[in-house]
């Protein structure tokens, strides 16, 4: 067993054990936050969460480049050097081929966010249809250019739903085609009603021999948008989270 310059989730330093052609790289803990009693509790605590699982991040990302990483769940445990020889026996085919699914790869994460208040501003500034129902409305009396602006904000509403959705599967059919594979996120919903939100969220494992086009088929995804509201942002790399599907382990 060899250590590595940096310390685990309880401050531990943080070691390699070897078992056949595998390493897995661990940490001990302490049972007072990661026994069978205290743990659940301490899943419950949002602050403390956020921050073990944050070290247990910035221990993968130290990893990067370094060697080939399939990160397993935070909180995958083991009572022992000998319990983490069982586990990797247990999952070994998972493991492998999870290694070899993630070699020479980092995951990146891109998010399609559209502020609706300037994506309608930006329809009423190009859309034709949209751009003759405001002349017509200006040029009626103020009882029948109601009905004809409320028929506008209808047409402009569905035309957001429709360039939302085609931005969307533009940027899915864009990135698929660069990277290794891709992995849809949940989106949260909208918490201001008409302001920024994310419309669009997924991971994809890109090569690092295609990092430069998957770069550049975002630029291209950005330029295509303009200032029409819709915003494309990237970030990585990170650890292969989302392309290794290897859950906690039981405590043994």
């Amino acid at each position: 067993m060899r250590t590595l310059p940096c310390a685990g989730v309880s401050g531990a330093p943080v070691s390699v054990i070897t078992h056949h052609a595998l390493a897995a790289v661990v940490s001990a803990v302490s049972t007072t936050e990661f026994g069978p009693e205290a743990l659940p509790g301490k899943l419950e605590d949002a602050r403390w969460v956020a921050a073990s699982a944050l070290i247990h991040h910035r221990v993968l990302v130290s990893l990067l480049g370094r060697c080939t990483v399939a990160p397993l769940q935070f909180g995958t445990l083991c009572r022992d050097a000998g319990a983490v020889g069982e586990m990797v026996d247990r999952h070994y085919r998972q493991l492998d081929e999870a290694l070899a699914r993630v070699h020479g790869a980092t995951e990146w994460d891109v998010k399609l966010s559209c502020d609706r208040r300037a994506l309608l501003e930006h329809l009423g500034r190009t859309h034709p249809r949209l751009r003759r129902m405001a002349d017509d409305a200006a040029a009626l009396s103020e009882g029948a250019a109601f009905f004809v602006r409320r028929s506008a904000d209808e047409c402009a509403r569905q035309e957001v739903v429709t360039l939302v959705a085609a931005h969307a599967l533009e940027a899915r059919e864009r990135l698929t085609r660069v990277a290794r594979a891709a992995v849809a996120r949940a989106v949260p919903p909208a918490t201001r009603p008409g302001g920024s939100e994310i419309v669009l969220h997924e991971a994809y494992l890109v090569a690092d021999e295609d990092r430069e086009r998957f770069f550049a088929a975002v630029a291209a995804l950005r330029c295509a948008s303009g200032s029409s509201g819709l915003t494309f942002g990237l970030n990585g790399p990170w650890p292969a989270y989302s392309f290794v599907q290897l859950g906690p382990d039981p405590l043994a």
